[in-house]
């Protein structure tokens, strides 16, 4: 088998085309051995589905950065805005004074 064209054109590997947006995740280890990962996909294409931003080619590329975690990057049509959320209180302290204030911060 003499294949002399490039896997992509072959169409054995997704072309990126224009896309140009990736979503990026990260997803826990152990020794190279994904920890949850179902949950981290689904978690992400709902994101994904939110923002109405699916490529027709699906795409993740995984950076496997060391022994307790690596990056997942999901090709997604537009941009996807962040948001941030994070309490103001320790768990300890909500209990004692009876709430704990949520805090967001979003891109704009």
């Amino acid at each position: 088998m003499n294949n002399r064209k490039p896997a992509v054109a072959r169409g054995l590997i997704p072309s990126l085309g224009r896309t140009n947006y990736f979503l990026k995740t990260s997803q826990k280890v152990f020794f190279h051995i994904p920890l949850n990962m179902g949950q981290v996909i689904i978690k992400n294409i709902e994101k994904i589905k939110n923002a109405g931003a699916f490529t027709p080619e699906s795409l993740m590329l995984f950076d496997d950065k060391s022994l307790w975690g690596f990056d997942i990057y999901i090709a997604v049509s537009k941009e996807i805005k962040k948001m941030y959320f994070f309490y103001t209180t320790r768990p300890k302290c909500a209990k004692t004074y009876g709430k704990n204030h949520t805090v967001i911060l979003a891109e704009i």
